[in-house]
């Protein structure tokens, strides 16, 4: 099975590859490789939208993934509600282009992966090993929602 997992925010897409059973194993495919993909500066959120929409349905066709997961962002407070649209916009997005294409979907928050902002980099670390490029929280958080798909044997 193939997962893409993604975490959308702010600044752009980050997104793992994961392949595998939970049998046998599972590793990332492009935990060394392309895994993020920036914002483009001075869109309109109409721009901005239509830009995204793009990317994902490009990066879906590439994986061929089997299932989709999404990290859903968790703060959800509304005097940040301005910094968030374009998240929520973006996670709609993948939502939609699942469906479109026919791929399940599922989106999750920390607690239903397992872990935490503050313990996400070393579980992911843990199962995965270290990304030398860009390893940040965000592309964690794309780990372990991926590979809790892979650990359901969905």
């Amino acid at each position: 099975m193939k997962v893409l997992g993604i975490r959308n925010s702010n600044a752009g897409i980050r997104y793992s590859i994961i392949e595998g059973d939970n049998i046998n194993g599972c590793k990332c495919l492009n935990l060394n490789n392309d895994n993020r993909i920036l914002l483009p500066k001075g869109y309109n959120d109409i721009d901005l939208v239509k830009w995204y929409k793009s990317e994902i349905d490009l990066l879906i066709d590439k994986i061929q993934p089997d299932f989709i997961a999404v990290k859903h962002n968790e703060n959800t407070q509304s005097d940040k509600y301005s910094s968030l649209k374009i998240v929520m916009f973006m996670d709609s997005i993948v939502t939609l282009e699942a469906a479109e294409k026919n791929v399940p979907f599922v989106s999750y928050n920390y607690n239903q992966i397992g872990t935490n902002s503050s313990t996400v980099l070393k579980d992911a670390e843990q199962h995965f090993g270290k990304s030398d490029n860009y390893w940040k929280k965000e592309f964690a958080d794309s780990l372990m929602v991926a590979y809790k798909i892979i650990q359901n044997g969905i």
